[in-house]
């Protein structure tokens, strides 16, 4: 699978929807975490009717959050996740989600998204391996890989 030779923020490859800040510096260790109910709460089926502001993205537990800042200066935080989605719109308030997420919580992290039930979904194992993939083009191989997830990824 390619990646593009010079980095964008947002990349669809094949089906998976990839967010990396230009500013995203890569390190060997990698801390794997969901967006919602992990980093984030979850946003109501009603909330996603309206235009999403800064005020509806809320740290999911501060706790978890002051640790992941920390971390941060030292090891790679990356958001690997299922967003299955059936039009433009749903692709737009992904972003939209994470974009206000980063800029609320204040430090850089890599995020990629399944869009398709297929290889890279959950539970199958394809998101991880086209992590590993990236962080190799980047220059900077993964030697050690920790999740942090909500009722394990599912």
């Amino acid at each position: 699978m390619a990646f593009q030779t010079h980095r964008t923020e947002w990349e669809l490859v094949d089906s998976v929807l990839i967010y990396c800040p230009k500013k995203f510096v890569p390190h060997s260790n990698v801390m794997i975490i969901e967006l919602e109910d992990c980093l984030i709460k979850k946003i109501s089926r009603q909330g996603i009717y309206h235009k999403i502001v800064q005020k509806d993205i809320a740290i999911y537990d501060q706790e978890f959050f002051h640790k992941l800042s920390k971390l941060s200066s030292s090891c790679s935080i990356v958001i690997l996740s299922n967003a299955i989605f059936t039009g433009p719109s749903s692709l737009d308030l992904i972003k939209t989600k994470l974009e206000i997420a980063m800029e609320k919580l204040g430090f850089e992290y890599l995020a990629f998204f399944a869009t398709m039930p297929n290889r890279f979904s959950k539970p199958h194992t394809g998101l991880f391996q086209l992590l590993k993939g990236y962080f190799k083009q980047l220059g900077t191989p993964v030697q050690c890989a920790m999740m942090v997830s909500n009722n394990a990824g599912r």
